[in-house]
């Protein structure tokens, strides 16, 4: 830890842009994601005419071309360069120029790029009506007492536009557009280094959906991406949907339900909680239908309870993902409601082995036993003969008495596994064990209930446990059992394991390696 810390105090990291980040940019609006480009660790007391090595041979860019700018986090959110880095300044140290998580943009200077006083860094988008997109074409300098005029020649030029050929610009700020007037210079129109110009031709689309820049910022501004998963995966995307940000409730499950083939009506969202990364805690659901007589004191409340819309659903913020998570259930949303709730339940094998993942939608406050009725029709095993285990770090740590009901399985941050009753267990002579597997001092893989016959010796003991597990004769001989209660000890070959058991008892296999695994198969509602 000290040395770590050491190096802390040694080096940094140092983001650098490239222009080709800029033509990556995924994004509609600004520039780029400062924090998916290049990042170097450097000597804090190093210079930037230093770093130009490792920028050569990391870009390709030769040292005489290249021209470093500072990153602006502006007041609108918006991320732009806006000072060019001196001669002096390239000599200082880096934790001296570079203050920012934002690190610095990397221009390579072309023949007309040249740089003197009074001259402006701009950035070049252009729009296609028939696309209808935005894309990235370049940057410029430019100097500020010019006419804006004079940026069409560069862009004729850049584009392969006729001369004859009419162009409109317009500045992006942050969501919104500002006019420019050509016959004006960049500074009477307030252009500052930075700045982000869009360009189109005009007169020759009126055909186009949107054919202004105009229009399509209003189309832009008010749809988004959002990235739907389930809740069981809540890190794996499934399906992304470009909706609009006024969308209701029945729009996005209607859309939704398109592309997944299942009923919109049989389908159950849930937010993104940002700061934990991870599924809100609870569901949305839909809105009940107003009724024909309102209060008329309550009846914006009782509108907008019934008119939700997308945006109130996601982040706001430009930069947050949009995430939405589903379930997609057996019965309508509206006779599931907020009673009900979606389990997720592990099915072994007879070699204890994870087979399937099966997801049931039912009431919490109906018997568990209901729900072994469902569960049993995804697994082909008789309800009476499933064993349903709350499983915390691999450990068993709860059997579910099944004249239980179906909210004790939400206690505690249960696994929940199920498992086939072995026919032994009906002898009553016989005893079950919890049986956890160990690795390294830790505990892994699925643990399972075991049965031991009354009078059998460890060395038999293993024999069935070949069997149940599946594992070779040299695996076998490797394997080491324990019986733990208070304290965990090694079990003798010839001991009988009986005369030892307590109800606390739990057995231990150490492995030399990991116990077996399989790739699961994933069942839900809709398989049903």
């Amino acid at each position: 830890m000290k040395e770590e810390h050491a190096l802390q105090k040694l080096y940094m990291s140092l983001r650098i842009t490239v222009e080709n980040d800029l033509k990556e940019h995924q994004q509609y609006f600004d520039l780029v994601d400062t924090k998916k480009v290049s990042e170097f660790q450097v000597l804090r007391k190093s210079c930037l005419a230093e770093f130009k090595d490792i920028a050569e041979s990391a870009f390709k860019i030769p040292k005489h071309k290249q021209r470093y700018w500072l990153f602006e986090k502006r007041s609108n959110g918006t991320i732009r360069p806006w000072r060019l880095l001196s001669k002096t300044q390239e000599d200082s140290n880096l934790d001296v120029i570079v203050k920012q998580d934002l690190g610095l943009f990397l221009e390579e200077v072309l023949d007309e790029n040249t740089n003197s006083v009074g001259d402006l860094l701009l950035f070049l988008k252009y729009y296609d009506p028939l696309d209808p997109s935005i894309r990235y074409v370049g940057h410029i300098i430019m100097n500020l007492n010019l006419p804006m005029d004079a940026l069409l020649t560069w862009i004729r030029k850049k584009m392969g536009f006729n001369n004859d050929v009419d162009i409109d610009i317009k500045e992006e700020k942050r969501t919104q557009l500002k006019a420019i007037e050509l016959n004006k210079s960049f500074y009477q129109n307030g252009i500052t280094t930075g700045a982000i110009l869009i360009f189109q031709t005009i007169n020759t689309h009126d055909y186009s959906r949107y054919p202004t820049i105009k229009k399509f910022f209003e189309y832009i501004t008010h749809q988004t991406v959002v990235d739907f998963r389930t809740l069981n995966e809540p890190q794996k995307s499934v399906v992304k949907i470009s909706l609009m940000k006024s969308a209701r409730f029945e729009t996005i499950v209607d859309n939704l339900g398109a592309h997944l083939n299942h009923d919109p009506k049989k389908i159950r969202l849930t937010t993104h909680d940002l700061q934990r990364n991870l599924p809100s805690p609870h569901p949305l659901n839909k809105p009940e239908p107003q009724n024909c007589v309102l209060n008329p004191i309550r009846r914006n409340k009782s509108k907008r309870k019934n008119e939700l819309q997308l945006k109130e659903f996601i982040s706001k913020s430009l930069t947050d993902p949009k995430i939405l998570y589903y379930e997609l259930l057996d019965v309508p949303l509206s006779e599931a409601s907020g009673t009900s709730k979606t389990f997720s339940i592990i099915w072994l094998n007879y070699q204890a082995i994870q087979t399937k993942v099966v997801e049931l939608v039912t009431r919490v406050d109906a018997p568990l036993c209901d729900l072994l009725e469902i569960l049993s029709t995804k697994t082909n095993c008789p309800p009476d003969r499933i064993r349903l285990m709350g499983v915390q770090d691999c450990i068993i740590t709860k059997i579910f008495d099944p004249r239980s009901v179906v909210s004790d399985l939400l206690i505690g941050s249960l696994k929940l596994y199920a498992e086939s009753v072995s026919p032994e267990e009906s002898n009553p002579k016989h005893q079950c064990l919890r049986v956890h597997h160990l690795l390294g001092g830790r505990h892994v893989g699925h643990p399972f209930v075991f049965t031991l016959i009354k009078g059998e010796k460890v060395v038999e003991l293993r024999q069935r446990l070949q069997v149940k597990l599946g594992l070779s004769l040299a695996e076998t001989k490797c394997l080491k059992i324990r019986l733990t209660s208070s304290r965990a000890e090694r079990v003798l070959e010839q001991t009988i394991l009986s005369d030892f058991v307590t109800k606390e008892s739990r057995l231990v296999l150490l492995h030399p390696q990991a116990p077996p695994q399989k790739k699961v198969l994933k069942i839900n509602q809709s398989t049903a």
